[in-house]
């Protein structure tokens, strides 16, 4: 159960990162708002690739 709303959480608040910051950093006028979804959008994918291989290397026989 707690494992369940630890991943709830990390996925709630990775969520609202990849909507409030890029809106934030964009009205304070440094980058652009399409500049800032492509960096929240690579790191997603950074932070998906971590704990994907997370994942394999602590349960190799899954894969």
């Amino acid at each position: 159960m707690y494992k369940n709303k630890l991943i709830l959480f990390i996925t709630t608040f990775i969520g609202i990162n990849l909507i409030s910051l890029p809106l934030a950093n964009a009205a304070v006028g440094q980058l652009e708002t399409k500049q800032i979804y492509a960096i929240a959008g690579l790191s997603l994918i950074v932070v998906g690739l971590f704990f994907y291989l997370f994942d394999v290397i602590l349960r190799p026989e899954k894969y």
